[in-house]
């Protein structure tokens, strides 16, 4: 009696199996091919004679879905158009049910081939790339979001897609996708321009990505004297506060000034400020992005302790020559990019120079100070899978006190400079590989005038030179420099 119940069983199992296989397997043809899901399901309800039991409240059974023509049964048929759904295929009494589930539909041995859809993000009127921009599939919520250079890289399954690329004041696009093998695509955005007349929208510039702070362009406020800062905007950020007793930085979260990095185009700065720190060193006429880390830091930017700011400036506009002129009652800034060859090569250059203000520097009893700042970059496309950029960014600040015995001359500033390139290689590796320079030097010297006069003597201004006994000067200089090469892949 117990051979026989175990019998039973093992051929219910297999009779089970069989009616699935069965079911699932059956050839199947129709003639429509776009139509929605429920309407999918009923035709093949109807020209199959198979049962299909299911709530449209569980998936969105009014999606459209366009059948390929490569579907011969069933089972392709039913992967195909409840593709990206949460919803699990059970079989029961020789019926098909549809039940939710909190996985997406995939049928045992029916799971598709994936390949890469991937490129990079521009922008249409310059070519600038664009870090940070979001490439979405709505039907899967998948996503990612392109790199410091523009580039993305997303799998799918064969089939069809619907993918949204976005990015904050450009204008969204939308594409189908045909996948049947992997898609090599760069796709351009448009800026937005609509002026209106009435209403002004206006969205936050900065954009949170977990414990990261993203700052595009434009992404700034003003600082002394009207002076537009990008650093100005992170001192509003929970946890950071500009450092009242330190004339190079900001705390972060109780920690010391001198433990934030400062990376300008991968390259370390060691004082990013001007004018004592009044004013950050960034132009925000060069500013592209700005990532700002106060945790889980990448592990390519180690080397602090608090906080990470990453600063990236624009690689120039590869289609037409254009400028841009800022001044403010503390510096002036001028701004040139342009194509050197059409679509190949873009050459960017900025300088900024402290304006002198006569009633700024009269409150400064003496003390007259001054500062520069140089940005120049060149950017070449020299394959559509290879890019070389080259950044230099020089700086100096000039503080300088005369007397009538005495004369104190402080200088200090910062020189980075980096070779980099990028290249796709193959369908799914991005290399980024860089060769990095970065300097800082100070300068402190001293002049004092001795003479010899009687403790009670009087001596005249015209006599003073006479009685002179000699100039001595004092300087004392230091530097920092660091060299390092970087390669990476993602």
């Amino acid at each position: 009696m117990r051979y026989l119940f175990i019998l039973l069983l093992i051929t219910q199992a297999g009779f089970n199996a069989f009616a699935q296989k069965k079911l699932v397997s059956m050839p199947y043809h129709t003639s429509t091919k776009n139509a929605s899901i429920n309407q999918h399901l009923q035709e093949i309800s109807k020209s199959s004679g198979i049962v299909l039991e299911y709530s449209s409240a569980n998936f969105d059974a009014g999606k459209m879905v366009r059948l390929t023509g490569e579907e011969k049964t069933i089972a392709e048929v039913l992967q195909t158009i409840l593709h990206g759904q949460k919803i699990k295929l059970l079989e029961h009494n020789n019926k098909i049910i549809l039940i939710p589930s909190a996985e997406i539909f995939s049928l045992p041995g029916f799971n598709k081939e994936q390949y890469n859809f991937y490129g990079y993000i521009k922008e249409y009127a310059s070519n600038e790339s664009l870090a940070g921009a979001t490439i979405f599939e709505p039907a899967t919520q998948r996503g990612v979001a392109s790199n410091n250079q523009g580039y993305f890289n997303l799998a799918f399954t064969t089939g069809q897609h619907l993918v949204e690329i976005s990015y904050g004041g450009f204008k969204p696009v939308s594409l189908l996708l045909n996948i049947h093998g992997n898609i090599r695509k760069d796709i351009s955005l448009v800026m937005i321009n609509d002026t209106l007349s009435t209403v002004v929208v206006a969205t936050d510039a900065a954009v949170k990505e977990g414990s990261v702070t993203v700052l595009h362009e434009k992404s700034y406020s003003n600082g002394l004297m009207n002076e537009d800062d990008p650093l100005q905007f992170l001192y509003l950020s929970p946890g950071l506060q500009n450092a009242a007793y330190s004339f190079s930085g900001f705390q972060v979260r109780g920690g010391g000034t001198d433990e934030n990095l400062f990376l300008l185009d991968g390259n370390p700065v060691y004082n990013p400020t001007h004018l004592l720190g009044a004013i950050s060193i960034l132009n925000p006429t060069v500013l592209k992005s700005m990532r700002f880390y106060k945790s889980d830091f990448p592990a390519r930017l180690g080397g602090s302790l608090s906080s990470v700011l990453d600063i990236f400036t624009k690689q120039g506009n590869m289609n037409s020559w254009q400028g841009e002129i800022n001044a403010s009652p503390l510096a002036a800034a001028l701004t040139l990019e342009g194509p050197l060859v059409k679509d190949k090569i873009a050459l960017m250059v900025s300088g900024r120079k402290s304006i002198p203000f006569p009633f700024y520097d009269s409150l400064q009893n003496g003390i007259k100070s001054s500062f520069y700042d140089t940005h120049i970059k060149l950017s070449a496309i020299i394959s559509p899978a290879s890019k070389l950029f080259i950044n230099f960014y020089t700086g100096e600040d000039q503080l300088r006190q005369t007397g009538k015995y005495t004369g104190n001359l402080h200088k200090w500033g910062n020189h980075t400079g980096s070779l980099q390139w990028n290249l796709l290689l193959g369908k799914k590796s991005f290399i980024h590989t860089s060769l990095n320079f970065s300097e800082y030097h100070n300068l402190a010297s001293s002049q004092f005038l001795f003479y010899e006069k009687d403790e009670e003597e009087e001596i005249d201004d015209e006599v003073e030179e006479d009685l002179s006994l000699g100039t001595k000067f004092i300087s004392s200089y230091a530097s920092i420099k660091n060299y390092n090469a970087k390669t990476g892949a993602e």
